[in-house]
C-alpha cells in the first residue's frame, strides 16, 4: 500500500497536479514512483556510470562516477525525507535524475559546451557563418548549456517519445532537477532553455517547487562534501594528516563550539582522529568513519534547522507552495544551521585549493576540453560522421525550433490585437504571405494552422524520410552554401505535402544542427568520447572499425 499523502504534511501535495499524473494505473505505484523508474530504467541514467564525478572515469577503480554520486545523493536525501515526513518516493525521483543532463568530464565538459554555445568559439562560428551581422535577436534566444537545465531537456524532448516525456513525468520532478544546482541559471547566457520552464507549472499554479527537491539539492552538496574528500584521500591528494588539519580548524571555531552540534558530535570527531593518528592505521577504517562523521554531521544539522523553520512557520505544503513563484524565496526552508553552513562553504573552498585546482584534476579538465572542442569542430565540419538517430535529431530539433517561433508568434499577434503588428520571420510563411493577413485573427488562424502541420511532421519525423540515406541527404543540401531562406526542403520527403510544410531558414537550420551536436557530445561516456576523438583524429590501422 501507497502511504497516505495526508500524514505528510510536508510532501508535495499530489493534488496540485493534473488529473492525468493523479489517476495512473496500477494503484499500487503513484506518479512519483512512475517518476522514480522511468528515469531509473533510462539510458541517460545509465549512461552516468561512465561520467566523471571529479576524478577521470577509470583514474582509479574506487574513485566515483555521476552514477555513484547519484546513488548517494538517493540514500542521502531519503535519510532527510524520513526524518522530515516528505514523500520519499519524489526525493527519489528527483535524486537519481538530478544528474542525467551532465557532460563527460564533469564540469568541465559542461563549461566547454556553454562556451560553445555562447559562440565563444571563433573557429565553430567561422564554420558555420555566425557572427554579429546575422540576426542577433535570434542568436540571443539559443544561448547556453546548463546541466541541470539539459536534465529537463533531456526528460521533455530527447527521450520524450521514447520511454520518458513531460507527459509521464511530474512537473515536481522536473522542478527539482532544473532547480538542484545552486549556480543561478543566467537568463541571457542561458536562454535556449527558456522555453522549459512551461514544463515546471503545476495545473492551476506557477511553480512546481517542494520541500523534496530542495532537500535533494542539500543532499547533492553533503554527498559531494564528503566523497570529495573521501576520492582525495584514494587518490593520494590528500592525506588523513591533512584532512583532520583541516576538520580541526573548522570544528574547533568557537561559534560552532558553541552549538548543539558539536556537543552532540564531539565523541565521533575524536574517535576519528585517534584513528588516523593509530599506529596500526587502516586507510579503510579511517574511510568509513571519516565518511559517517561528515554525512552524519550535515544531515543532522539540516534536519534539526529545517524542523525548526517549519515549525515556527506553520508550514503545509498545500497552502505554502502555490502562494511562492520564487525559488530562492522557497530555499530559507531547507537551510544548515548559520554555522555550519560557513564552515561548510570553508570547507568546500579549502577543498577546491587543494584538490580541484591540483595539477592532476586541471590536466584531466583541459584533456576533457580539448576532446570535447575537438569534436565538436569535427561534427559541426562534418555531420555526415554522426549516428542515424542523431541525424534524424537535427531535423527533430530544427521542427521544434520552428514550432516554437510559431508559438511565439502567435503570442505576438494576440498581446497586439487592436494594434499595427510588424512583420517578422517566423520560419514557416513567406513575409509577402503575413503581409496578405492583415487582421490578426486571420493571422492567428495561419499561424494555428501551420502549427498543426509541423506538430504532424514532428510525430513522423522519423518516417518522414524514405531511409536514413535520403535523411543524410536532405541534410547535405541544407548544409549548401546556395539554399535560401524560404525555399523548401526537397528531396527524398515521402509526403507530396513535404516541401510545402518544411521550409528553410539558414540561421535557424545551423543553430539546430549546433545544438544537436553538442546534445550529442554531452550524452557520451568519457571513454566514448576518447573514442570517438581517436576515431576521427588519430591515424591508426583501425580506423575504419
Amino acid at each position: 500500500m501507497i502511504e497516505s499523502q495526508d500524514s505528510l504534511a510536508y510532501a508535495a501535495p499530489i493534488s496540485l497536479l493534473k488529473d492525468d499524473f493523479k489517476n495512473l494505473r496500477p494503484n499500487y505505484r503513484d506518479a512519483f514512483m512512475r517518476d522514480r523508474d522511468r528515469i531509473m530504467y533510462s539510458k541517460p541514467f545509465r549512461r552516468l556510470a561512465g561520467k566523471t564525478q571529479v576524478y577521470a572515469a577509470g583514474y582509479d577503480d574506487h574513485a566515483r562516477n555521476r552514477l555513484t554520486h547519484s546513488l548517494e545523493v538517493a540514500q542521502i536525501a531519503k535519510t532527510i525525507a524520513v526524518a522530515l515526513k516528505l514523500d520519499v518516493n519524489l526525493v527519489e525521483a528527483i535524486a537519481l535524475g538530478h544528474d542525467l543532463g551532465h557532460t563527460p568530464f564533469g564540469h568541465a565538459g559542461e563549461w566547454q559546451l556553454n562556451e560553445i554555445l555562447n559562440y565563444k568559439n571563433e573557429k565553430l562560428n567561422k564554420k558555420l557563418a555566425i557572427g554579429p551581422y546575422l540576426s542577433e535577436q535570434v542568436i540571443e534566444e539559443y544561448r547556453g548549456f546548463k546541466h541541470n537545465l539539459q536534465g529537463v531537456r533531456i526528460i521533455v524532448d530527447l527521450e520524450g517519445n521514447k520511454l520518458l516525456g513531460i507527459n509521464k513525468i511530474t512537473p515536481y520532478t522536473l522542478a527539482g532537477i532544473w532547480f538542484h544546482s545552486d549556480s543561478p541559471r543566467d537568463p541571457k547566457k542561458h536562454s535556449y532553455y527558456n522555453k522549459y520552464e512551461t514544463n515546471l507549472k503545476l495545473d492551476l499554479f506557477p511553480l512546481a517547487w517542494s520541500l523534496e527537491g530542495l532537500v535533494v539539492a542539500k543532499a547533492d552538496e553533503i554527498a559531494q562534501r564528503h566523497h570529495d574528500i573521501e576520492d582525495a584521500i584514494v587518490c593520494h591528494f590528500l592525506s588523513p594528516t591533512d584532512v583532520i588539519g583541516y576538520l580541526e580548524e573548522l570544528f574547533n571555531n568557537p561559534e560552532i563550539k558553541g552549538s548543539n552540534i558539536y556537543q552532540e558530535r564531539i565523541y565521533r570527531f575524536t574517535e576519528l582522529k585517534n584513528i588516523g593518528s593509530s599506529s596500526n592505521f587502516s586507510k579503510d577504517e579511517f574511510l568509513y568513519a571519516l565518511s559517517g562523521f561528515i554525512v552524519d554531521l550535515l544531515v543532522s544539522d539540516l534536519v534539526e534547522n529545517t524542523t525548526t523553520k517549519l515549525k515556527i512557520n506553520n508550514f503545509r505544503s498545500s497552502e505554502v507552495i502555490p502562494k511562492i513563484t520564487d525559488i530562492s524565496e522557497a530555499r530559507q526552508f531547507v537551510e544548515f544551521s548559520a554555522p555550519i553552513n560557513r564552515m561548510d562553504k570553508e570547507l568546500h573552498k579549502k577543498l577546491k585549493k587543494v584538490v580541484l585546482n591540483s595539477r592532476g584534476v586541471q590536466r584531466m579538465d583541459s584533456k576533457g576540453k580539448f576532446i570535447i572542442r575537438r569534436l565538436c569542430e569535427a561534427y559541426v565540419t562534418a555531420p555526415q560522421q554522426m549516428p542515424d538517430k542523431t541525424i534524424f535529431a537535427v531535423f527533430r530539433e530544427y521542427i521544434r525550433n520552428q514550432r516554437y517561433m510559431i508559438d511565439r508568434e502567435i503570442n505576438y499577434v494576440k498581446s497586439k490585437e487592436g494594434h499595427i503588428i510588424p512583420i517578422s520571420n517566423n520560419y514557416i510563411m513567406s513575409i509577402d504571405e503575413l503581409q496578405r493577413l492583415s487582421k490578426p485573427t486571420e493571422r492567428i488562424s495561419t499561424l494555428q494552422y501551420q502549427r498543426n502541420l509541423l506538430s504532424g511532421i514532428y510525430e513522423q519525423s522519423y518516417s518522414i524520410f524514405a531511409s536514413t540515406a535520403d535523411a543524410r541527404e536532405a541534410l547535405d543540401y541544407c548544409l549548401k552554401g546556395d539554399r535560401s531562406d524560404g525555399d523548401p526542403i526537397e528531396p527524398s520527403l515521402k509526403s507530396s505535402e513535404g516541401p510545402r510544410k518544411l521550409i528553410f531558414n539558414t540561421l535557424l537550420f545551423k543553430l539546430s544542427l549546433l545544438r544537436v551536436v553538442c546534445d550529442y557530445i554531452a550524452g557520451m561516456t568519457d571513454s566514448y568520447a576518447e573514442e570517438e576523438y581517436r576515431k576521427l583524429y588519430v591515424i591508426a590501422p583501425d580506423i575504419l572499425g
